[in-house]
This record gives C-alpha cells, structure tokens and sequence, in this order.
C-alpha cells in the first residue's frame, strides 16, 4: 500500500469500516472466509495475473457484497480488460511527466473526505479548452489511474459523481464516437466493482441535452435512475455539506485546480507503484 499524503485522501475509521460493512450488508466472519477462498482460488490461476494487490481483490469482494461467485467473474472481467485495452491500462507511468504539459489531471478532482453515508464524491470537469479525441481519451486513462489506486489504497461505500459540463460544446460532440462512448462506459461502470450512489450533472445547455439523452440510453439502468440534472450549484446544498463541495462550486472545500495538482505531484513521486499494477493482465506472471 503506498503512503498517502494528509488531505490529499483520508481513509475510513474503524467506525467508517463498520458502516460500510452495514451499507453492503457484510457479515464480517463470512467475508474473511471469503477472503481466504478467495485467495486461493487466484493463486490456482494461472490464465489470471500473480503480480496482484490483495487490497484490489478484497476490495471486489467486499463491493461485491461478499458474494464470492460475483466477485471471481468480476476480477476476471478486470484482468481480461487489463490485457484487452493495452492502450488504456499499459506504461501509465511514462504519462505523468505530460500531465502538466497536457493539463489532463484537471478532469478530476477527489474530495477527500468520505461523506456521512461513507460516499465517496468525485467531480469530473473539462481540463481545458478545444478538447481533442485523443485529450478525451487521455481522460479515461487518467480516470482509470485513479480508480486502480482506489481499488489498491482506499475503501468506501460507493461514488458520488457530479460532472460539470461547463466548456463542453458541440466541438467537443464531434470528437466523440459512439464506439468510445460505449467503451468508456464499460470500462468506467462494468469493469470495475465500484458502486455509483449518485450522478449529477452540472451547466447542461440546451444544445447538448440531446447528447445527454443518448448517453443516458446506453447506461445501466440503475444509473440512469441516479442521474440528475441541476439548474444551479446551490442544488448541490441541498444534498452534500459545504465540505464536500470544492470552492469552485460555493463549498469550502479545496479548488479542483488545488486537488488535482495534489494528485499530479503524488503520482509524479509514485511512478514506480503505477508500473508495477500496470504489469496487471492476463498470464502475466512477471
């Protein structure tokens, strides 16, 4: 487990651990059965990665509610996508040099802070201006690097996303392809074990609301019902306390401009983490 820098993401307290547990209904004898069966199973495979987190894998267990069948297919489904998107999970470390140069890490900024509910809140932003197809697909990795360290190094309850469409236009429209579209909803809410509590959507003008509905039909449906469309920021009051809303939006937390650079700098001293996980794939035994 690497070391995280205060503020920059605080874990849960023993306190927190238990209200997880209650929230995924985990009886705390049969999830360390669980975790031994588990650990076994892997270390059985060969077709699956032996250069493995442990936290990576209790952390499918434990999303997975204990359910020990549903998190094997869906650590599998992970390893597999490991090996089948090389372009997105291979040599992410070579990337952190770029983040300042490219501005990428701006499309993220993690609120520290679990909420009372033990949420987790991210806010996803445009990083900057005339966005490219290959600026958005830079996002997905940076977004993916973040969820693997999550899944290494943290633990929660679920996410709670709220997306600020602020500089999205119908040129950014046209560099996205339905293919991509697709493929990062898979990797983003398919692959991974993470629960989506709540999606908000912020500075939605009319001319991209078509666009919003047609990713909104492609999906699941249990996000589709979480998904919500706000007409200001002081909405965003009436669920979360100020502290988990970034002073960009009127909260007191830090600025997402703060946040990300936090991460930028974290990442920039832990290449050597992010190029041993991204050994992760299939058959990869080095």
């Amino acid at each position: 487990m690497v070391v995280i820098k205060t503020g920059l993401l605080e874990f849960p307290s023993a306190e927190q651990f238990d209200r997880i547990n209650k929230d995924l209904n985990i009886d705390v004898n049969e999830y360390s059965e669980n975790e031994i069966r588990l650990l076994e199973w892997l270390d059985r495979h060969e077709n699956l990665s032996q250069v493995y987190e442990k936290n990576v894998v209790l952390n499918f267990l434990r999303l997975c509610k204990n359910d020990l069948g549903k998190a094997k297919a869906k650590y599998e489904g992970y390893i597999a996508a490991r090996s089948f998107y090389p372009e997105i999970f291979q040599n992410r470390w070579l990337d952190v040099d770029n983040f300042k140069d490219n501005l990428i890490h701006r499309c993220l900024c993690v609120v520290p802070y679990l909420t009372e509910e033990c949420y987790r809140v991210l806010v996803l932003r445009i990083p900057k201006d005339k966005m490219t197809t290959s600026d958005f697909q830079e996002c997905l990795k940076y977004l993916l690097l973040i969820a693997d360290f999550s899944l290494a190094n943290n633990c929660d309850a679920g996410l709670i996303c709220v997306v600020d469409f602020a500089g999205f236009s119908i040129s950014c429209i046209s560099q996205l392809s339905i293919s991509f579209i697709r493929s990062t909803i898979y990797l983003l809410l398919k692959i991974y074990p993470s629960r989506m509590r709540g999606v908000h959507l912020l500075n939605v003008n009319r001319l991209i609301r078509p666009f919003i509905s047609m990713v909104k039909t492609l999906l699941p449906s249990k996000v589709k019902q979480r998904l919500i469309i706000h007409s200001g920021y002081s909405e965003l009051f009436e669920r979360f306390p100020v502290k988990y809303i970034p002073k960009d939006y009127g909260g007191s937390g830090v600025t997402c401009e703060e946040n990300s650079e936090n991460w930028r700098r974290f990442f920039l001293e832990n290449k050597t983490w992010i190029e041993r996980y991204d050994k992760m794939s299939l058959g990869n035994g080095n």
